[in-house]
């Protein structure tokens, strides 16, 4: 490595370990409310995963990238779907899949023992969804067209308009 790129890594490196960016904002809130030792995981978290993102640069991930542009657009939808399924967690949301052969009876325990307060199904399922009867505390219920599995979603928290 040349005396150059050695200066400008370094200069990269200190700009962002000292930017507000969203490690940065982590580590302080982490560091606010839980302490110095109990955010180091954090901390060594963040850094092995910069230092494994610039390694697998340097092995050429970046020309993977350029053979395949496929590639990055299914990362791409891959990684916004888990950061949906993380906001759906962190507001409250629970994915509950449950079976097709299922009574109302049985579709019923299975909503009220998860808590739910939604409930989307699969219209082929209208009939045991009739069955199932008023279920306590499920303020929102619908239907969709297709799929293989009953969603069941129970929110913590907010509340539901049909």
């Amino acid at each position: 490595m040349t005396q150059e790129l050695l200066f400008g890594l370094v200069g990269f490196a200190f700009a962002l370990s000292i930017t507000p960016g969203p490690n940065n904002l982590m580590l302080m809130a982490s560091g606010a409310n839980f302490g110095l030792l109990r955010t180091l995981p954090h901390m060594l978290g963040i850094s092995l995963g910069h230092g494994f993102m610039v390694f697998l640069m340097g092995l050429g991930l970046v020309r993977l990238f350029e053979s395949y542009p496929n590639l990055r657009l299914a990362l791409t939808v891959l990684c916004s779907a888990y950061l949906l399924w993380l906001a759906c967690a962190q507001s409250g949301l629970i994915h509950v899949p449950a079976n097709y052969g299922l009574t109302g009876p049985e579709l019923k325990y299975i909503v009220e023992q998860s808590g739910a307060r939604a409930l989307v199904y699969d219209r082929a399922l209208k009939g045991s969804i009739d069955d199932m009867g008023p279920v306590e505390g499920l303020d929102f219920l619908s239907a969709f067209d297709g799929g293989d599995e009953i969603d069941v979603m129970a929110a913590a928290t907010g509340t539901f308009e049909p």
